[in-house]
């Protein structure tokens, strides 16, 4: 465990790559000092990566000070170099059925980070958002649009009175206080696993499920897959009041009965912190799950999160191996599509 050192000011200074910030953190050194005479001027000294930079701060200070972390890396890393001992070691960690939350994806850099934040998102998502007001806007009207789709197609929508109740409210320009509010959660879950942007991430209860997501885009081409593992019941401890913190390890269940996708692959979802469209003017953050939860735990605990990787030469034979445990296009997507996938993904482990 280390500690990070925060300043926040009220003015922002101007850091020698010419950015302007209100906000420091270091997890080398920030220090506040008066140098001789008394009488000097303040100076803020941060000391970071090899460099140093001073600026005077006196009467800009609005806090400061430090707050435990983890290590330096927010997860582990478990590097693995063939299927069958990736499939064997996801499998291992699935005894205990609730604790663990598994994530697959194509590419071993990928952040766990939803799609209304990514800045290579869709639009009207990306770096073009500069407040949270603007990002909540966009989200919220996205899920409108949703939301008037799926009500005109006549489809189940979940806890409808209320979130009727919030959609209307946006659709006269008044936004929830927080976003997302609660009682859209699940309905946002559906939304998610249809394609549209929010800020939930796409679990499974099922490693091989997972294993299934890593190694499915045929197409992508980076060195490795992977596989995240979040262990919910960790031995987590968190600054700040619990329940906030506490709430990203509890996953959001859709209604399996109004989504196929989500019941073959055992979905969940996980919440990004809520976002205030009161306080709107700071920028959306765009931290992943995972160093969230680093900057906030005061407790290292072991295996936390973890990010099992795996050669991408080695997934014909993993695509393979989970066909024979009926883990494949046409069992994860129930339809016709899902069998044409399936029948692409056995010519491409065949061949």
């Amino acid at each position: 465990m280390q500690k990070i050192v925060r300043v926040e000011l009220i003015e922002p200074i101007e850091l020698p790559d010419g950015s302007q910030v209100t906000v420091l953190e270091a997890s080398e050194s920030i220090s506040i000092s008066r140098e001789p005479p008394d009488d000097w001027p303040a100076v803020l000294v941060v000391k970071a990566q090899g460099r140093e930079f001073r600026r005077p701060w006196e009467g800009n200070v609005k806090s400061h000070g430090a707050v435990p972390v983890l290590g330096s890396k927010p997860h582990s890393v478990v590097a693995l170099g063939g299927a069958k001992e990736f499939l064997e070691y996801l499998v291992d960690d699935a005894r205990e059925t609730d604790r663990y939350l598994f994530r697959g994806v194509a590419r071993s850099d990928y952040d766990l980070l939803p799609t209304a934040l990514r800045t290579a998102g869709p639009l009207p998502f990306g770096a073009i958002l500069k407040s949270n007001r603007e990002q909540i806007e966009q989200e919220a009207r996205v899920a409108l649009h949703f939301f008037d789709a799926v009500h005109f197609q006549g489809l189940t929508i979940p806890g409808w009175s209320e979130v009727r109740r919030i959609m209307e409210a946006i659709r006269n320009h008044e936004l929830p206080r927080t976003w997302p509010p609660d009682e859209i959660l699940e309905f946002l879950a559906i939304a998610q696993h249809h394609g549209i942007p929010t800020r939930l991430l796409d679990w499974t209860l099922d490693p091989m499920v997972a294993a299934y997501f890593a190694a499915c885009d045929l197409a992508a081409d980076s060195p490795l897959v992977a596989v995240w593992i979040l262990d919910r019941r960790a031995s987590w401890s968190f600054v700040g009041p619990p329940g906030l913190w506490q709430g990203l390890l509890h996953p959001i269940v859709v209604p399996y009965d109004l989504n196929r996708n989500a019941h073959a692959q055992q979905g969940v979802f996980t919440p990004q912190i809520q976002l205030s469209s009161v306080d709107h003017a700071g920028a959306p953050s765009r931290t992943p799950l995972d160093e969230v939860l680093s900057f906030r735990a005061t407790r290292d605990p072991p295996n936390g999160i973890r990010k099992v990787t795996l050669p991408r030469s080695e997934i014909a034979g993993l695509l393979q191996r989970l066909h024979r445990r009926r883990i494949n296009g046409s069992t994860m997507f129930p339809g016709y599509s899902g069998a044409a996938k399936a029948a692409k993904e056995r010519a491409f482990w065949a061949a």
